[in-house]
């Protein structure tokens, strides 16, 4: 049996090491979801406005609900800004959790070859997302411009809130990933845990909305501190709580370590498996 290396180390050796191979991957990825469609790479545009009148139309028109942050003037526009930031800190989570636990079953080609860097496929899904991502966070800067006609120098905190978000799903993916691979029924319990988690993070209300002994569970959800600095960042000009964003940090370094050791710990059973 070959054994694989659980050093985080190692893994960033080897994402160095295969980084053609990776972007390779990531482009493919990416432009594989468009090809063939009359718009194409504008649908990475489209969708997310489309979702984001659907749910501004359900939630702040006809149920009036409010973040607390409106005024008469602006009641609409800072509400779907506001809905906005929580939906695409929410998105680009559910997709990899959907995503992820796939992953080595439509590859199968990929987990035949011995010397394939199995450990870069989650890589690639993640950092495919990411460009999506980016791309949602372009829409809502856009919005923020038009709306106030400025951009807030807090922007300049989004890297530091986004890169441990990034790296604990990178984490739950290497997890997801080679659990896929055992039980293949695992893609239906995450798709209802995406769910799940739109209406259990303070997505489309206010945390301070919940009772108090509510709340704290809602501040164990892993999306509740990424979307309520994004929010502050963009939206209220106010610098993020770094003590948080630091333990949130070493959370998903523990979290993404942990991942890839059980990948590694389990990826040379996935030949025999498939």
């Amino acid at each position: 049996m070959q054994h694989h290396s659980l050093s985080p180390i190692g893994c960033i050796h080897h994402m160095v090491r295969h980084r053609s191979m990776l972007r390779q991957l990531i482009y493919r990825d990416v432009m594989s979801r468009y090809q063939g469609s009359a718009l194409g790479f504008l649908w990475a545009f489209a969708v997310p406005l489309m979702m984001l009148a659907v749910y501004s139309f359900v939630f702040g028109v006809i149920f009036q609900a409010r973040f607390g942050n409106e005024t008469a003037q602006t009641s609409d526009v800072n509400f779907a800004l506001t809905l906005f930031c929580g939906l695409l800190v929410h998105g680009f989570c559910a997709e990899c959790l959907t995503r992820a636990p796939l992953l080595m079953v439509q590859h199968p080609s990929y987990v035949k070859k011995i010397i394939f860097p199995l450990e870069l496929l989650p890589v690639m899904m993640i950092s495919s997302t990411a460009v999506h991502l980016v791309i949602n966070i372009t829409v809502l800067l856009i919005g923020i411009i038009a709306t106030t006609h400025m951009l807030p120098w807090t922007m300049m905190y989004l890297p530091l809130i986004l890169i441990p978000m990034m790296l604990f799903m990178v984490g739950i993916s290497w997890f997801l990933a080679s659990l896929g691979v055992f039980m293949r029924d695992i893609g239906q319990i995450t798709g209802l845990c995406s769910t799940l988690l739109l209406f259990l993070s303070p997505v489309f209300y206010p945390i301070e909305r919940l009772p108090a002994h509510y709340q704290l569970f809602m501040r164990l959800n892993p999306l509740t501190p990424t979307i309520e600095a994004v929010r502050a960042v963009l939206l209220e000009g106010r610098a993020p709580d770094m003590t948080l964003l630091s333990i949130y940090m070493l959370v998903s370094l523990v979290v993404a370590w942990g991942g890839y050791a059980w990948f590694q710990r389990t990826r040379s059973a996935f030949a025999d498996v498939m």
